[in-house]
């Protein structure tokens, strides 16, 4: 500690600042009392993650080192009372926070194993510090913590714990923060009242063991679901390290991975599979995007009898191109299904020329299909080679003209909504108000409110960081850009006639971590859409790089 230099937390926000010329000037700041708060802050909440593992993992003889001796410490809340029905498949109950008597490091650990008792098994638990401030001339840090869990009742229904404390910290003797005290406040959880959805992976056969996390191959991860072989149930494509697997569905519940029969025995590693019926056969083509040459396999079920891929990328106009994510449509209405391919960049060896107007991504590809098998690229024909490093997209006709729109999710650009326009598609994505500025992982269409028209689901990374630091630039109101930059999800309502209006903070609010893709399905068959949103990245043993 006590380094005179600006640290990486206050430069990455002040180069960001100055990439994005269009923000105002926040209100003076010394950069090294920014770094001075961030630096104590981040030291905080390195303590509080591990303090999260070691009550997730039950190693109670660790929770003391997020503390400083003689620390006053409330327990942990504790449930009281009985359930109460929250909605059809959940009950809430309360937990009642403080503490009547005065305790210390041991009340707090006591109450720990009383958690883990009343749980039965804890899956996840995160304390995160939401805002801070130095305080008695910087001697003390005043923080704001939000605290979650996931775990399972000894009778196995999941539980979601979630609720606030306020604590006081102090640097020890090596210059870290730990926490002298902490005051817990009341929360509430919701228990399912039934087994949703249960993790069975290994036994159906589709886990897999992947290689230590290299930055090159770690996010080449993607999956697609059909019927491959016409058999009546839903097969499994997937990509990642080594070559893509192909689960054929046994019919019981099991898979059987049957890619290296199939033709794909030899495939270098994909990103994303896509499966669609390109030649109108009546069987399941495979297309593989890849951060190199993207494949075009065939399915010879029709007109061999049997179920096999053939790669005919050397009939195509490819040109070694990059990609991500692909999508598909009619884009010309001719009968013949097109695809999108999102072609993101070789993120790591190039970087994006601006943060949150970055244009130099590798250009999205639109192959058209001739009708023969074979595809062409034709997207800066129609307008849609789009450079904001593209990670997904989504068609849907907004406009109910009978032509497919597209929406596309840029991590590092602002989004892109572009109208089909017959040979070209028109960008209107500031006109409908789905610019969406933040780091764009995923899109999904649906109707979220039942009035017949789609309304529309964004993914994007929320970053706790990210939003402290821009609360010490800005105060209470942060320009829209860099709240939004740090917010993470978005909702969009359709308005017929007026494009879309924001409906994210009306939904309840959507921030979930370092979100990706997802979608809408009515998961409890009530006749509404609900949301899935995957989230999480890089997760090592201590949690500090997540």
């Amino acid at each position: 500690m006590g380094s005179t230099m600006i640290g990486p937390v206050a430069l990455s926000a002040l180069c960001l600042l100055a990439a994005v010329d269009t923000l105002p000037s926040p209100a003076p700041i010394d950069p090294r009392e920014l770094d001075r708060q961030e630096q104590a802050t981040e030291s905080l909440a390195n303590a509080l993650l591990d303090l999260s593992v070691a009550l997730r993992d039950g190693e109670f003889g660790l929770l003391g080192r997020a503390f400083l001796p003689g620390a006053s410490v409330d327990r942990l809340p504790l449930p009281e009372g009985e359930l109460g029905e929250a909605d059809p498949w959940a009950d809430r109950r309360i937990w009642a926070g403080g503490s009547e008597e005065a305790g210390g490091v041991e009340l707090f650990i006591r109450s720990a194993r009383d958690w883990h008792r009343d749980m039965g098994a804890i899956d996840d638990v995160r304390f995160k510090v939401k805002s801070s401030s130095l305080i008695e001339g910087g001697t003390k840090l005043k923080a704001r913590i939000h605290y979650s869990l996931i775990g399972r009742s000894p009778d196995s229904r999941r539980e979601w714990l979630r609720g606030w404390a306020d604590g006081l910290a102090a640097a020890n003797a090596e210059g870290d923060w730990r926490i002298d005290e902490l005051r817990m406040e009341s929360a509430s959880s919701l228990r399912a009242n039934a087994e949703l959805f249960s993790e069975i992976g290994a036994p159906a056969g589709v886990a897999d063991d992947l290689p230590p996390f290299r930055w090159t191959e770690g996010v080449e991860h993607g999956a697609a679901a059909g019927d491959l072989d016409r058999n009546g149930w839903i097969d499994i494509v997937a990509t990642g390290p080594g070559r893509p697997h192909v689960y054929l569905n046994q019919g019981d519940g099991t898979f059987a991975d049957k890619g290296a029969l199939l033709g794909l025995q030899d495939h270098p590693r994909a990103t994303a599979p896509l499966l669609l019926d390109w030649d109108n056969d009546g069987d399941l083509d495979l297309f593989l995007s890849a951060l190199g040459p993207v494949q075009f396999y065939e399915n010879r079920l029709v007109p061999e009898g049997a179920l096999a891929f053939r790669n005919t990328s050397d009939r195509s106009d490819t040109a070694a191109p990059i990609g991500y994510s692909a999508i598909s449509t009619d884009v010309d209405r001719d009968g013949y299904a097109d695809i999108y391919v999102a072609s993101y960049n070789r993120y790591a060896r190039v970087f994006p020329d601006d943060w949150a107007r970055a244009e130099n991504g590798t250009p999205n590809l639109l192959f058209v299909n001739r009708g023969d098998g074979t595809f062409a690229d034709r997207s800066r024909e129609w307008g849609v080679d789009d450079r904001r490093w593209t990670y997904a997209g989504a068609f849907a006709d907004l406009n109910e003209d009978g032509a497919p729109d597209l929406y596309l999710a840029n991590d590092f650009g602002e989004n892109a909504l572009f109208l089909n326009r017959g040979k070209r598609y028109e960008d209107v994505a500031a006109d409908w108000g789905v610019i969406d500025r933040g780091s764009g992982m995923g899109a999904a269409f649906g109707d979220i409110d039942n009035d017949g028209v789609l309304d529309l689901h964004v993914t994007n990374m929320s970053s706790t960081a990210g939003k402290r630091i821009i609360a010490r630039l800005y105060g209470s109101a942060p320009p829209p850009l860099l709240e939004k930059l740090a917010a993470g999800n978005s909702l969009y309502r359709r308005v017929p006639g007026a494009g879309f209006e924001n409906w994210t903070k009306r939904s309840g609010g959507l921030a979930a971590g370092w979100a990706w893709g997802g979608g809408f399905f009515d998961f409890d068959n009530d006749g509404w859409q609900d949301l899935y949103t995957p989230a999480g990245f890089v997760s090592g043993a201590s949690m500090h790089d997540t």
